[in-house]
């Protein structure tokens, strides 16, 4: 997940360890995060600019990289499932509390 984080940040223009879970401890990663929900799933940006090349019937939102609102809105109008990173990302959510957990107690 390094090279998403690295890809990210190349985009944007400025540095963003959060833009998604399952990263190596050295780049901001947790304990545990090896199985993190990002993992095997396929990242991609959706800005308003790029979402008419969007060709799948089902988006699948992951953690840290939510379809924006603009993007929604064409998503849905072209009839496209989008399905919220809350639903599709319980489990990274739950463990998100737990680093949460260790970054406050220093664990």
């Amino acid at each position: 997940m390094a090279w998403i984080v690295d890809t990210y940040e190349k985009l944007k223009g400025f540095s963003k360890p959060s833009v998604i879970t399952g990263k190596p401890l050295e780049m901001g990663g947790s304990l545990g995060r090896g199985k993190a929900t990002a993992q095997g799933g396929i990242f991609v940006l959706f800005e308003a600019l790029n979402v008419h090349y969007v060709k799948a019937n089902i988006i699948l939102e992951l953690a840290n990289g939510p379809v924006t609102p603009e993007a929604e809105k064409v998503l849905i109008d072209k009839g496209i499932l989008i399905i919220p990173g809350v639903l599709a990302n319980s489990g990274g959510v739950t463990v998100s509390y737990f680093k949460w957990v260790q970054r406050r107690t220093g664990e």
